[in-house]
């Protein structure tokens, strides 16, 4: 039988692995809010993005705020980008979130730092794909 000093171990073992992954990704990916918004453009290479109303700009918040899947970028790798969701911040950062490869790339500038990272979310992806399309 498996000592159970060895069992204990283990267990602590798995909660530090799961604890510095929940915390590598809360770290990089940080939650906005609408009344936080200074400015949010669409934007494609084929088109300028269309206007954004109070409540396409809140399914927007929502879907950024619902990011999953997320995987540091720190070499800000990526593809030329074909279209994007650029978000000014009241607080001064700007964020870039860009049609890169199968998933899409965020890019946030702020207190004179520099962060990517990709992501996950339906509502996002599909935004960017429509906005890359030729018309």
């Amino acid at each position: 039988m498996i000592n159970r000093k060895v069992i204990r171990v283990i267990i602590i073992i798995i909660f530090i692995i799961i604890g510095n992954l929940l915390y590598r990704r809360l770290s990089v990916h940080k939650p906005i809010s609408s009344e936080n918004i200074a400015s949010m453009q669409l934007w494609g290479v084929y088109k300028q993005g269309p206007k954004i109303s109070n409540e396409e700009k809140q399914k927007i918040v929502e879907a950024f705020n619902s990011i999953y899947s997320i995987r540091r970028n720190p070499e800000f790798q990526g593809t030329t980008p074909e279209s994007g969701i650029t978000i000014d911040l009241k607080s001064g950062e700007h964020i870039s979130v860009i049609k890169s490869g199968r998933d899409f790339e965020i890019q946030r500038h702020g207190d004179g730092k520099a962060v990517s990272y990709w992501g996950k979310n339906r509502y996002i992806k599909t935004l960017l794909e429509e906005l890359s399309r030729k018309e």
